[in-house]
């Protein structure tokens, strides 16, 4: 019975990290894709503040997509070639990296505030990029950090 319980545990575990990773890796992607969409309409036909709010939407969403889709071809690669896995271990690791994440994204708002309260259209339009974008990276990491 022990044993059937350990097994158990440790498929679910295994089940949950998988799980996490993907609907993080998805979100993150369809983030990036609005956020390319997005800040290209606001590069093209908006004003200054406009214009420099989508230029922070062009970058971050294309690091984002690069992030996403690097993370989806390693996790399909991992789940065909069955490899096993200290699960808990990945767990605690995924956990540390995306509250650190999280940390960062503080960051990032701080600093979009900071920019927010200069007086040139440009730095406030890439200020209110910045906070967008870094809050959105905080509310993902968050999320997925407390539903391991």
């Amino acid at each position: 019975m022990a044993s059937f319980l350990l097994v158990f545990a440790l498929l679910s575990d295994s089940a949950r990290v998988m799980q996490v990773k993907k609907r993080l890796l998805y979100s993150l992607g369809g983030w990036a894709i609005a956020s390319v969409t997005v800040g290209t309409y606001q590069a093209a036909r908006g004003g200054l503040f406009s214009r420099y709010m989508g230029f922070q939407h062009i970058a971050w969403g294309t690091v984002e997509g690069a992030i996403a889709g690097y993370g989806l071809y390693t996790l399909h690669r991992s789940i065909r070639a069955g490899t096993a896995n200290d699960w808990a271990a990945e767990r605690r690791k995924l956990r540390r990296l995306l509250l650190f994440n999280a940390l960062l994204d503080v960051g990032y708002v701080a600093a979009g505030t900071y920019l927010v309260t200069r007086s040139d259209a440009r730095w406030r339009g890439t200020g209110w990029g910045v906070i967008l974008q870094g809050g959105f990276l905080l509310l993902l990491d968050s999320v997925h950090a407390w539903s391991l």
